[in-house]
């Protein structure tokens, strides 16, 4: 809306006071020095009509309201953009760090795996190492249960020689 201000000085061959205009209007006023704008305009001195002025400030105004709501959004967009950009980069950041964990995780299990192996390995030669010694063990029991059984006959056989040496010794004795 645009307020008139009288020429205050009274004197002549002097310009009247500059004219107030609305908050945002001196963007209009650069725009409707475009060819194509100033059909948009109405004519503001139209005396016919009374309410034009009115009218056509309202319309200004309405049209700088949404050029600012257009710019608000399109700052709100730019800022949604940004933060989406934001996010991307982010979220391929934790991909990437999770890769890489994932790539550690997977480094340790494959060495986890190979001291398992080898510890099972291990494991199964233990096992195997016991069956032999047990097998050995057995085998020198029952050699040495018969070593037993020898010895216990052997002694036998010499309790039953020193005595017919006895015998022996005391018929040559009396012979004599």
């Amino acid at each position: 809306m645009e307020v008139q201000m009288s020429d205050t000085s009274g004197q002549p061959g002097k310009s009247p006071a500059p004219t107030a205009k609305p908050e945002g209007s001196e963007l209009l006023d650069e725009g409707s020095k475009d060819e194509g704008s100033k059909d948009v305009f109405f004519d503001l001195e139209d005396e016919d009509e009374g309410t034009t002025s009115n009218s056509t400030s309202h319309s200004l105004s309405d049209i700088w309201e949404q050029g600012f709501q257009e710019q608000a959004q399109i700052h709100k967009l730019k800022n949604m953009l940004k933060s989406k950009s934001h996010e991307q980069d982010n979220m391929a950041q934790q991909a990437a760090e999770t890769r890489k964990k994932l790539e550690e995780e997977q480094t340790r299990v494959g060495s986890m795996e190979q001291q398992l192996k080898r510890a099972c390995q291990e494991k199964q030669q233990s096992q195997d190492l016991l069956a032999d010694t047990q097998v050995k063990r057995r085998s020198l029991e029952s050699r040495l249960v018969k070593l037993r059984e020898k010895k216990k006959w052997a002694e036998q056989c010499n309790t039953q020689l020193e005595s017919k040496l006895q015998q022996t010794l005391i018929q040559c004795k009396q012979l004599k």
